[in-house]
């Protein structure tokens, strides 16, 4: 449950920004606001080099790591209850997030 509420607020920075507080406006970044160039990854969060075991358990890198590592199929959904039915089933298969 804790996974799939990190992943839904993902969800609500990259496709619905006003639903957020102003203090999530810049919380997230995207790698193709990093680097220009065009890669596999362009589209995925930005994942900072993090040294101590604190920052590696906060929510923003958390976030980034999973959200990264959910399949496209399911980061295309803006709708909630779409993401959020098909993502409770995702997190729920014995195949998560290998």
């Amino acid at each position: 449950m804790h996974t799939q509420q990190i992943l839904m607020l993902v969800r609500k920075f990259i496709y619905h920004k006003h639903c957020l507080p102003i203090v999530f406006s810049n919380y997230f970044e995207l790698n193709i606001d990093v680097h220009k160039y065009d890669t596999r990854g362009s589209n995925d969060l930005h994942v900072a080099a993090i040294n101590k075991n604190y920052g590696k358990i906060s929510i923003k890198h958390k976030s980034n790591i999973l959200w990264n590592k959910l399949p496209n199929a399911l980061k295309g959904y803006s709708s909630i209850k779409s993401l959020n039915k098909r993502l409770k089933a995702f997190l729920q298969s014995p195949v998560t997030f290998q």
